[in-house]
C-alpha cells in the first residue's frame, strides 16, 4: 500500500500454509519464511495457494477509512482476482498491469517510479524480510535497444513479489501524480 504524498509504503505478504519450513525448503529459502511470520511480516494463510479472498478481506481491513484511488494488479490469475474483488464487494478501481518482459510499456515506468523514489528518499517504509530477500532475489532486464527494463527473479526460485507489487504501487501514485489528480492510496 503506498500513499504517494507521503511516501509511506506499508507492507503486508500472505502465502499459503503448508508448513512454512516445508515451502522454504521448495524455495531454497533456509529459515526466511519463519523468520518472516515470527516479526509479522508474512501472514499464512490457509490453502494450496495463497487464498485471494481472505489476502483482499485483510487489505481492506488494514484500509479501513482510507480512500484507495487505484489498485494494481499483474494480469496472472485475474479472472480469480475479479471474482474475489465481486464476492468481497471491494470496490476499488483496479488497474491491471503487466509485470514482465513481454509488457515492457508498464513495467518501464512502474521501475522508474520505484527508483526514484528510493533514489529520492522520498519512499518510507519500516525494515521488511521479505522486501529485503526480494530486492536481493531481483534483476532488472533490458531489452535490445537497451531501453525497456523488465523486473525479474536472479534465481529460478526467488521470490520477488512483494517487490513486484511495490514497484507496481509506486507506478500506479506517479501516474495519478503525472495527471494531477488527487492523490490517495495505491495498493497492489
Amino acid at each position: 500500500m503506498f500513499w504517494p504524498q507521503s511516501g509511506r509504503m506499508e507492507i503486508t505478504t500472505a502465502c499459503p500454509d503448508p508448513p512454512l519450513a516445508a515451502r522454504a525448503r521448495t524455495d531454497a529459502a533456509g529459515t526466511l519464511y519463519e523468520r518472516a511470520a515470527a516479526s509479522g511480516d508474512l501472514h499464512p494463510l490457509s490453502g494450496a495457494l495463497t487464498p485471494v479472498g481472505a489476502f483482499l478481506g485483510r487489505l481492506r481491513r488494514i484500509l479501513s477509512g482510507a480512500k484507495v484511488a487505484a489498485m494494481g494488479a499483474d494480469r496472472f490469475r485475474h479472472v480469480e482476482l475479479r471474482q474475489h474483488l465481486s464476492d468481497t464487494g471491494i470496490r476499488w478501481p483496479l488497474r491491471w498491469r503487466g509485470e514482465g518482459v513481454r509488457s515492457a510499456e508498464d513495467t518501464a515506468a512502474d521501475i522508474r517510479a520505484f527508483q526514484l523514489a528510493v533514489d529520492g528518499g522520498a519512499l518510507k517504509v519500516r525494515p521488511n524480510i521479505l522486501m529485503i530477500a526480494a530486492i536481493g532475489g531481483s534483476t532488472i532486464v533490458r531489452d535490445a535497444q537497451g531501453r525497456a527494463s523488465a523486473l525479474k527473479q536472479a534465481r529460478q526460485r526467488a521470490r520477488i513479489d512483494c517487490l513486484q507489487a511495490a514497484v507496481i504501487a509506486c507506478g500506479l501514485g506517479a501516474s495519478y501524480k503525472r495527471l494531477k489528480r488527487p492523490l490517495r492510496t495505491y495498493v497492489a
